[in-house]
């Protein structure tokens, strides 16, 4: 069972394919230069908090201790009730 298409539809299926194949090309290179400016300022944005916390250590520790006690707080405010 042989089908046959029309030249016509051919045409426009092989430029169909064509474009897609561009556009593919071009989401990949944004997706990649998004990819980059994003690893960029994550790097940034650690580098900035590792030499924040060498230079005042226990300023953090006083922070993220506090987050624990005021997470226990509330939670043991929550079984009171």
């Amino acid at each position: 069972m042989e089908t046959t298409i029309d030249p016509k539809i051919h045409a426009a299926l092989e430029l169909l394919s064509s474009v897609a194949k561009e556009k593919k090309e071009e989401v990949q290179k944004l997706v990649n230069d998004k990819y980059q400016n994003v690893k960029s300022v994550v790097s940034g944005a650690t580098e900035a908090t590792r030499s924040a916390v060498v230079k005042s250590p226990w300023m953090f520790l006083a922070g993220v201790a506090s987050c624990f006690f005021l997470a226990g707080f509330l939670s043991g405010r929550v079984k009171r009730q």
